[in-house]
């Protein structure tokens, strides 16, 4: 069976997530070996220099209380005869708060070059499943929303509270999650 190419050749990007900055490539190196060794580290590799950018942002917003988690698992669908193990989602990021002494998540961000329909299915799925975190879900484009199709469509629905901006459009939101 033939695999289709991706869209964009991208190498992405590896971050050291305490200093929030961009590692070199021998640094690089260092990272690869450390995390062959199985060690647990402050680093991540992003696919994408808009995903890192998304990232930085939400970053900013956070409040005291509140924490980011990267590629977040979300169980779309329980283990059946078609799908023994599941359907998951990995979310790109998942905000966390405490809440009543227990972490919640408050809202998931999808940082989004372009749709696919595997996206667009596990949309659905989302929203048949688990609709109070499909209401949480915030996507960013990197220049410009989609001027037509099921996000277009999800835009205009007033039942949705979720959001939808561009990079530049998400920086400059003074949104906090959760209403702090």
């Amino acid at each position: 069976m033939l695999h289709p190419q991706a869209k964009y050749r991208n190498n992405g990007l590896w971050v050291n997530l305490r200093q929030g900055r961009v590692l070199g490539e021998s640094e690089v190196e260092t990272v690869k070996k450390m995390r062959a060794q199985k060690a647990k580290s402050q680093f991540h590799h992003f696919p994408s220099k808009h995903e890192f950018r998304v990232w930085q942002a939400l970053r900013d917003k956070l409040a005291r209380n509140q924490e980011i988690v990267l590629q977040y698992p979300v169980k779309l669908i329980d283990s059946s005869v078609c799908c023994p193990r599941g359907k998951y989602w990995k979310a790109d990021f998942a905000v966390f708060q405490k809440i009543e002494g227990r972490d919640r998540v408050i809202g998931l961000v999808e940082a989004k070059g372009y749709e696919t329909p595997d996206f667009l299915h596990n949309l659905i799925l989302l929203e048949a499943f688990k609709p109070e975190l499909f209401q949480t879900l915030c996507i960013v484009y990197p220049k410009k929303t989609p001027d037509k199709g099921m996000i277009k469509k999800m835009v205009r629905n007033p039942a949705w509270n979720g959001c939808v901006y561009t990079l530049k459009e998400f920086q400059e939101q003074s949104m906090r999650f959760g209403g702090t």
